[in-house]
């Protein structure tokens, strides 16, 4: 499982998500409310962490792209 934060339109992001979906895989989307401070401070904290242990990794984009190529 990996943990992505993606700050994109809501149109960008519905279609990257129905694209995750189309590839069967596991997704868990958490909403953050940036209005509330405590909140969102928590979550970035959160993040950091995950990105210090190496639980979350740079996206290969052309590597994606490769792969995309490949399923059609």
């Amino acid at each position: 499982m990996h943990t992505y934060q993606i700050r994109v339109s809501d149109e960008i992001i519905s279609k990257f998500l129905w694209l995750l979906e189309y590839f069967h895989k596991d997704i868990e989307i958490i909403k953050i409310n940036t209005e509330n401070e405590n909140e969102f401070i928590k979550t970035m904290k959160q993040s950091k962490k995950d990105i210090k242990e190496g639980y979350v990794t740079n996206f290969d984009f052309n590597s994606f792209e490769k792969k995309l190529d490949q399923n059609v």
